[in-house]
């Protein structure tokens, strides 16, 4: 759906684009939108609220979920030996 939209936004106007969410990062909404319509006069009103929410936002969030991945500590040495502890001390009550 993302790329649908985006394929109606030139690169220098995602650049642009791009550049205003920068610039207004804690912004009020209509007042972006405002800021947004007079950067892209012949874009709609429609036309910038989905492209925010169908380019920027998915972009954001495939970033995030990469950044995040990243940062997964993928190593479940220490779950497994704790595991095994655990078993160990299960048995030795059992017998």
């Amino acid at each position: 759906m993302g790329e649908g939209v985006s394929d109606l936004w030139t690169h220098r106007q995602q650049e642009s684009f791009s550049t205003l969410m920068k610039m207004n990062s804690g912004f009020e909404t209509e007042s972006f939108l405002k800021m947004a319509m007079q950067l892209f006069p012949c874009k709609s009103r429609e036309n910038i609220v989905s492209y925010y929410f169908n380019v920027i936002i998915l972009r954001r969030m495939r970033k995030q979920a990469r950044l995040t991945y990243l940062a997964i500590d993928s190593d479940n040495d220490e779950v497994e030996e704790r595991s095994r502890k655990s078993q160990k001390l299960a048995c030795k009550y059992l017998i």
